[in-house]
């Protein structure tokens, strides 16, 4: 070798080689693919298909109607509908409706396409698209070629990977680390678009929710892919072969790797001439010997990312991307538990959250930081642009976790403590005995831990046949656990005033439900400090199912919780019997009974003054459970101080 000879580095594959060596893998991965759904359409009834393919023939007619059994919401606009039908070699591979919704804005066509499968016969069928399998098999096979020669395309391109540090056969590590980094920022988007397959008519959730999904999850690809791009052009190695110690190098039609040789600079040039392949060298470098691998750095994981010893790829992808979406799963699944079951244990879930918080706010900085120092050293390497976006980045995410902590997190703590300091805002309550004990009274608000002392008194006093209710509300599981108690012993319910918000699960849960001329049921939305709006949403669709378990129909149910939280929504005594929420209205004896009108006509659907009870001179006999007379009377009146009764402990 020549003196001029200062270091000898081994040629790595350009852009467009790689580039092509990644099409011809597709392609083949496609083909077999194509080939299999030639087999599996006709097994299956066309519910496993494969729409696309290198070679194939497309046969799209155009339908009036959407065939049966395919919902079109009239929201959408649908205005053009086609039935394609894919085959290869005359054989069907595929058959898709497409509903389209065409639209012309200043001589730009828009086009919006929802796809839902079709079997055999053009009728729905909800199947598996082998094409989402494209990209986790193209991963795979070339994970497991690498391990060899490598994948065809790499073949035909004169590619190979290698082991960073001496040109060699990669060790597996070093594969399984190249494989997983690669297939981070892939995830995400892979893991919505085999959603929008699977469950097809994603677009129709609403535009601005259906692209905040796209923009979410092809954002951390969109970052991969600029940077991977941006090294191999320059022909450095990308992100995930930095964090591997892999690179992917260029062979000579011999399939051996190609040396480039870096001169020394000749006397009297200030700058060095680029680096020029010597033939010789090729020959004499093309096996090197292996070089000693670098020294880690002492310390341990964590304190190397919080001093930015890490590579700015480990530090953002894996430490940033990947422990954000771990704290924000976590987040946010303790955040849907606590609004659906925080008054189960109130305490546990107040040190459970502020601990949440607090890991949440700790890793957060401990990524900051990091990241901003790797970014740091990266920028001083003289690559300030991905260095100055890592650090905007960064920030951007720290300010994210401060802002969702004010809006929901702080609200979320600040409601659970309101629940174990005794829910002042929800109110007292009283329990009272009356009607020779056969009458459970329940007045104010369904704090946590009322269902325990109500059992208590039903366990105390095995009389009772009727609960009387009159509350604004409170608690919904506590709520839930009274009305399980009531319907297990088989009582009865009762309003004279009012049962509003959660009140109203308690009353569902008698056998026979009564209520006086002016009590009044009132309903509204869930709500709990520090709901999201879609915790709001997962709520009223709960609540929304809880009543159609009642008997409710759905579009009562839906009415149930069209009323904001702040507000209340009384449903008329005629309604309430038509829904079978309430099953009688009596009238004291004091008060002159209503009858229905003579001129009214006949519908068939009983209303109040018709499901009235006539009194006997005793009381009423509603189901089996005797009211008394004097009891109604003494209900109608102003309420008067009785004595409250401590809760009792069963024997």
């Amino acid at each position: 070798m020549p003196d001029v000879t200062d270091s000898v580095e081994f040629a790595r594959g350009g852009f467009w080689r790689r580039a092509l060596a990644i099409v011809i893998d597709a392609i083949a991965i496609a083909a077999v693919l194509q080939l299999a759904a030639l087999a599996l359409f006709p097994l299956s009834n066309g519910r496993v298909q494969f729409s696309g393919g290198p070679f194939y023939a497309l046969n799209c007619e155009r339908l009036e109607a959407a065939p049966e059994g395919v919902a079109v919401p009239a929201e959408f606009g649908v205005n053009s509908i086609t039935d394609c039908r894919q085959s290869l070699f005359g054989l069907p591979t595929a058959r898709t409706l497409n509903l389209n919704r065409i639209t012309q804005d200043r001589g730009v066509t828009k086009v919006v396409q929802v796809r839902h499968m079709l079997d055999a016969k053009g009728r729905p069928v909800r199947g598996w698209p082998l094409e989402i399998f494209i990209l986790p098999l193209l991963i795979a096979s070339r994970y497991w070629l690498d391990h060899g020669r490598g994948s065809p395309g790499r073949r035909i391109c004169n590619l190979r990977l290698a082991d960073g540090m001496d040109g060699l056969q990669p060790p597996p590590t070093a594969l399984n680390g190249r494989y997983a980094a690669l297939a981070l920022p892939l995830a995400p988007l892979w893991l919505w678009s085999a959603y929008g397959a699977l469950f097809p008519g994603s677009e129709l959730i609403g535009a601005s929710v259906y692209l905040l999904c796209w923009v979410g999850t092809g954002f951390p690809l969109l970052i991969a892919t600029l940077e991977a791009a941006d090294s191999i052009i320059r022909r450095r190695d990308a992100y995930y072969d930095r964090f591997a110690q892999t690179t992917v190098l260029r062979l000579d039609p011999k399939d051996a790797v190609m040396a480039i040789v870096l001169a020394a600079p000749s006397p009297g040039r200030s700058n060095p001439p680029k680096p020029r392949i010597m033939p010789e060298a090729v020959a004499a470098y093309a096996m090197p010997p292996p070089l000693p691998r670098p020294a880690s750095r002492s310390g341990n994981y964590i304190a190397r990312h919080w001093r930015g010893e890490l590579s700015l790829p480990v530090s953002y992808w894996l430490n940033g991307i990947l422990g954000a979406v771990v704290v924000g799963v976590t987040v946010g699944v303790l955040a849907y538990t606590i609004n659906r079951q925080g008054a189960a244990q109130p305490l546990m879930w107040l040190v459970c959250l502020i601990a949440a918080w607090m890991s949440a706010a700790l890793l957060t900085i401990w990524q900051a930081v990091g990241v901003w120092r790797s970014a740091t050293r990266y920028r001083q390497s003289g690559k300030r642009f991905w260095g100055t976006a890592a650090k905007a980045l960064a920030v951007l995410g720290a300010v994210q976790v401060a802002a969702n902590f004010a809006t929901v997190g702080a609200a979320q703590i600040a409601g659970i403590y309101e629940i174990v300091a005794g829910d002042a805002r929800v109110g007292p309550h009283e329990f009272h005995v009356v009607g020779n004990g056969q009458t459970l009274q329940f007045s104010g608000g369904i704090t946590f831990g009322v269902a325990k002392e109500f059992e208590q008194f039903l366990n105390a006093m095995s009389s009772i046949r009727t609960v009387e209710l009159n509350s604004t509300g409170g608690r919904i599981l506590e709520a839930q656990k009274i009305s399980d108690l009531i319907r297990s012993r088989n009582l009865a319910t009762f309003v004279t005033k009012d049962c509003l918000s959660a009140c109203t699960i308690v009353f569902l849960g008698g056998r026979q439900r009564v209520m006086m001329p002016a009590a009044r049921l009132g309903f509204h939305q869930p709500a709990f400090r520090g709901m999201t709006a879609g915790d709001r949403r997962a709520a009223i669709e709960t609540e929304q199912q809880r009543l159609q378990r009642f008997g409710m129909s759905q579009e009562f149910a839906e009415r149930a919780n069209s009323a904001a939280p702040n507000s209340m929504w009384y449903p008329d005594q005629n309604e309430l019997i038509r829904e079978r929420v309430v099953t009688r209205v009596i009238t004291p004896p004091s008060a002159p009974v209503a009858t229905a009108a003579p001129s009214a006509p006949a519908t068939g659907i009983p209303t109040a003054s018709e499901v009235t009870p006539p009194a006997s001179a005793t009381g009423y006999d509603i189901g089996g459970v005797k009211l008394p007379a004097d009891l109604l009377k003494r209900l109608s009146a102003p309420p008067r101080k009785a004595t409250v009764l401590p809760p009792m402990t069963p024997k």
